[in-house]
C-alpha cells in the first residue's frame, strides 16, 4: 500500500433492497466498477458492498469536486436512477438521494 494524497472526497450511499430484488441489485452493483472504469476517469477508486442480506453500499473517491460531480452525472448514476424504483426501498429521491453523503478524505493509502 501506498499513500494517495490526490484523494480529496469520498461519496458514500447506502441503498435498502426491496423484498425480491436482493439479488437484482446485487448483479446491479457487480457490473458497476467496469461500467465507472470504462466511463469516468475522473472517478479514483469506486466500491460496491454487501451490508447484508438487503443492504448495499456504494463508496467511491475523487481527487475534486469535478470528478465528483462527472461520477453524479455519469453513466452508472443514469442507470441506477433508471432502476430504482423497482429494486430500491423509497425509489431514487428517498432510497438514493436521502442515503447519499460526501465526506472530506483526509488520509488515504491503496
Amino acid at each position: 500500500m501506498t499513500p494517495n494524497s490526490r484523494i480529496k472526497l469520498a461519496n458514500f450511499i447506502t441503498l435498502k433492497a426491496k423484498p425480491g430484488q436482493e439479488e437484482n441489485l446485487a448483479a446491479f452493483l457487480a457490473g458497476g466498477a467496469s461500467a465507472v472504469a470504462s466511463t469516468e476517469p475522473l472517478t479514483l477508486s469506486w466500491f460496491a458492498v454487501r451490508i447484508d442480506a438487503g443492504t448495499f453500499g456504494i463508496i467511491d473517491f475523487f481527487a475534486d469536486q469535478v470528478g465528483q460531480d462527472a461520477h453524479v452525472s455519469g453513466q452508472v448514476a443514469a442507470a441506477l436512477k433508471a432502476g430504482a424504483d423497482q429494486m430500491i426501498v423509497g425509489g431514487w429521491e428517498e432510497g438514493v438521494l436521502k442515503h447519499f453523503q460526501v465526506f472530506e478524505v483526509l488520509s488515504a493509502a491503496i
